[in-house]
């Protein structure tokens, strides 16, 4: 109890109560406006699931595209989130830093806006359910409330709109798709250099090799 005698705020302790806290983050309207988007052919959207490097790989577009430029608080500033962008005040057509634009997604290949060209890492499921409970742990849900066996059971029993399977499927069903770069979440970890190349030679091949070594 407070001072006051009210009760304090609390996270969610159960699965549920986090799923409907989550689904707050993100308005009906700032969604709609999302997907509603239309890229141009030169964008490039990196759209892998959640906690399989999206953060890593937005690092390594920006810096290509920029030489390596670090003006920002986080890097979601200058590549948008495009299911985010409009309830964080951001505006998804607006000009960028590059000659192209680069926005980041969580959207499988049936909701992602399309015109673009993309790039989808794939990670261990495994690993993505530890690394997502340790990042929402203390966040969405009260520390030690939801335990990782309990999390993953309801995330892996529970398949649906959103969920992992469903992202993975979606985008290994794109192979040989001239717009569409795939990587490993593993690959990022054991050849960054050749991971690095490959990205740069998928967004352009022009950008030089001192671009590519600051990107490392």
């Amino acid at each position: 109890m407070t001072s006051g005698g009210s009760r304090a705020l609390q996270r969610p302790t159960t699965f549920a109560g986090m799923m409907a806290a989550e689904a707050k983050m993100c308005t009906e309207d700032g969604l709609r406006r999302g997907l509603a988007f239309r890229p141009n052919p030169s964008d490039v959207i990196i759209t892998p699931f959640a906690k399989s490097g999206t953060t890593w790989m937005q690092q390594i577009v920006h810096g290509l595209r920029t030489g390596g430029s670090m003006a920002f608080d986080e890097i979601s500033e200058v590549v948008p989130w495009i299911e985010m962008a409009h309830d964080l005040g951001q505006e998804l057509v607006a000009l960028q830093f590059a000659e192209f634009r680069a926005f980041k997604s969580h959207l499988d290949w049936a909701e992602v806006p399309k015109g673009a060209r993309y790039i989808v890492v794939f990670r261990d499921p495994a690993d993505v359910l530890v690394s997502m409970h340790r990042f929402l742990e203390g966040w969405t849900f009260e520390v030690g409330s939801i335990s990782l066996a309990e999390f993953a059971r309801k995330v892996l029993s529970e398949p649906g709109e959103g969920d992992w399977f469903t992202h993975t499927a979606s985008w290994w069903r794109q192979s040989g798709r001239h717009d569409v770069l795939r990587m490993t979440y593993d690959r990022m970890q054991s050849d960054l250099t050749g991971v690095i190349n490959a990205v740069a030679d998928f967004i352009d091949p022009g950008i030089d090799a001192k671009a590519r070594r600051i990107a490392t």
